[in-house]
């Protein structure tokens, strides 16, 4: 009985799902944890200040074009290939130092493009707040500690692609947790906002320092200390394989993201303290409603290697299912619970009223259904998120400047929730549908329909309450 309970905690230790989900989880405890004392102890510029300096941070994505998750394709094809010679089926076999001097070629420009936007949006956030030499301090840092941690990168691809993941994720939850913690210590003693953000960069450069240090003592930490050995070739099938997933992630998350900076800057202390807030808190649950199906992309991959599409939809339907259950969830749980929370925490900040949550809470669920939708169907090795999701937020930004006057910040989730129901998931029914035939595709529907359904009912309530008590 021991050796098996053993055994089970020894596969959890190596297990990268696990140690994703320990990850997420720290991410999660700082709501619980820190943001209480933050928002009850400081005052409504410290509290935009300290949400909004995360911001420039978030934009990574955006900056790495998806360069990361092809860097992580290419080093793993790289290391496959030692030893071997030839071809593999549409693929040369690269060798893997030139793989790596290309990368590391690659991130010096992109780092540079790093410290362009993030140092860019700095300015132009705090040029909007109140004058404060803390705050100026703390985006310079900011600026510097998110340059390097997005250098770090490659790290962090080489990293997967060696398949330690585990130890990857592990490392970022002890370091995290123990940023946690000292933060937590900081605000209870209500010392400078100044000082919780020097803790959040110092982490960061902590897991620079770690990542690049464990890269450089594996096997082929030579090959990264030695002189970058760009290859055009390489540099030019890395470009074609990620400006894709690049411009469809600039067109969702960047601009998503975009808007939070836009209204960090423009919107008065009270309000952006309250939009950033609930963002946050909505975008966590919807980072963590992600992996019941993210985990699941290499086994449907697998599956479409052997032409197996039913088992494809079979692994997607029940990845959609779970996925789809666990955010509306956690979002109805805000919806219900943080009204009340709240103010028993003596919290200065409220979140954004009911409805306006209730609409995003819809918005992303739509979202997320699409979304896998779209990326069930993309195991075909078809891309189609440049386009698609430009046109997405063609149609949320069309919908939102025509309804502004009249809605004001309301404005915001209805556009994404029109351009979610009415684009975004009736083209990823289509692709499904084109790929998997009709019947699968009604399939990867179904389980998101009853999802949707209470989701629609929830949104009724809340906007027919204020009737109700009248």
């Amino acid at each position: 009985m021991n050796t098996s309970i053993g055994a089970r905690l020894a596969g959890l230790v190596k297990s990268p799902t696990f140690a994703t989900w320990s990850s997420f989880a720290t991410k999660a405890a700082s709501f619980v944890v820190l943001y209480p004392f933050v928002l009850r102890g400081y005052s409504q510029a410290d509290i935009v200040f300290w949400l909004a300096v995360s911001l420039p941070g978030s934009m990574l994505a955006v900056v790495d074009a998806g360069m990361t998750p092809t860097a992580v394709r290419f080093f793993s094809y790289g290391l496959g290939a030692e030893g071997k010679a030839g071809q593999e089926p549409g693929k040369e076999l690269w060798a893997i130092d030139a793989v790596v001097g290309t990368v590391r070629r690659i991130y010096l420009l992109l780092t540079l493009a790093c410290f362009v936007l993030a140092g860019g949006m700095a300015l132009w956030i705090a040029s909007n707040q109140a004058p404060s030499a803390s705050y100026s301090a703390g985006w310079a840092l900011m600026v510097l500690s998110v340059t390097a941690y997005f250098w770090n990168f490659q790290h962090q691809a080489w990293l997967q692609a060696s398949h330690r993941i585990a130890e990857l994720r592990f490392r970022e939850t002890k370091v995290q947790t123990s940023a946690l913690v000292l933060s937590t210590i900081l605000a209870m003693a209500r010392v400078d906002i100044l000082s919780i953000v020097m803790v959040n960069c110092g982490t960061l450069l902590v897991l620079v320092h770690l990542h690049r240090r464990s890269v450089l003592r594996g096997v082929h930490g030579e090959t990264w200390k030695g002189t970058a050995l760009f290859d055009r070739r390489i540099a030019g099938e890395l470009y074609t394989s990620s400006w894709k997933s690049g411009v469809g992630i600039a067109m969702s998350y960047g601009l998503n993201q975009g808007l939070c900076a836009w209204y960090a800057a423009t919107a008065s202390a009270t309000a952006a303290a309250q939009f950033l807030l609930t963002m946050r808190l909505l975008q966590v649950a919807s980072q963590i409603s992600q992996a019941p199906f993210y985990t699941k992309i290499p086994s449907m991959a697998s599956s479409y290697a052997r032409r197996d599409l039913q088992a494809v939809v079979e692994i997607s339907r029940v990845g959609i299912r779970r996925s789809i259950w666990v955010f509306v969830v956690l979002g109805l749980g805000l919806l219900a619970i943080l009204p009340v929370l709240l103010p028993l925490t003596g919290s200065k900040t409220e979140i954004m009223p009911p409805l306006w949550m209730a609409v995003a809470v819809l918005a992303i669920a739509l979202e997320r259904c699409g979304g896998m939708l779209v990326q069930a169907y993309t195991v075909s090795n078809v891309v189609h998120w440049h386009w698609l999701n430009t046109l997405v937020a063609a149609f949320a930004v069309g919908v939102a400047v025509v309804s502004w006057p009249g809605l004001d910040v309301l404005a915001i989730p209805v556009a994404w929730a029109a351009a979610m129901l009415l684009v975004y998931v009736p083209v990823g029914y289509g692709l499904s549908q084109g790929l998997f035939g009709r019947r699968a595709a009604l399939e990867l529907l179904s389980p998101s329909v009853p999802a949707l359904l209470v989701l629609l009912f929830c949104l009724a309530v809340v906007a027919l309450w204020p009737l109700v008590r009248a």
